[in-house]
């Protein structure tokens, strides 16, 4: 018997076998891919996108009113933007127009690194480290935009809890 044909003949069943060996590897990990789906978590993109909303809510064609409907919802801010929460929203706004504070908040503030978070005394401090949820800017409306005739400095603050808490 020829060698080289014996050796060809093996290199043929092999390539068979090792393909034989990627197809059922491939099908076993597309049906674990199928039955135990991967966690995607979006909490940071959704309150980027709830700092945003509650901003355009609270500033209304680049005017204010804190005389208004605005002073009934201090502790249910969501409610007043029309804004569906799902319970795992925390919400602080701080708005100093012209040396008056107002302070509005929506959610569970009992949690413990809340107390902390907000316990710190400048911006930069509470974003030293990195919270995942945490959503936070600061909005300034100088005297005289938009007819407006004071100053207006708005700081929104949104942490979104873990769905799977």
């Amino acid at each position: 018997m020829n060698k080289r044909a014996g050796a060809s003949a093996e290199t043929v069943q092999m390539v068979y076998r090792t393909l034989l060996i990627f197809v059922i590897a491939f099908t076993i990990l597309g049906l674990g891919a199928i039955f135990y789906g991967v966690y995607i978590n979006t909490r940071d993109a959704e309150a980027r996108t709830l700092v945003s909303q509650v901003k355009d809510c609270i500033v209304k064609e680049g005017k204010v009113d804190l005389t208004g409907e605005m002073m009934r919802y201090q502790n249910n801010l969501l409610d007043y933007c029309k804004i569906n929460g799902t319970g795992k929203v925390y919400v602080y706004v701080s708005i100093d127009k012209s040396g008056q504070n107002y302070v509005f908040q929506h959610g569970d503030s009992g949690k413990t690194w809340i107390a902390d978070f907000f316990s710190k005394k400048t911006v930069q401090d509470r974003l030293a480290t990195y919270k995942p949820g945490y959503a936070g800017e600061i909005f300034h409306y100088p005297e005289g935009f938009n007819g407006n005739s004071f100053y207006l400095r708005i700081i929104v603050e949104v942490y979104v809890f873990d769905d799977r808490t």
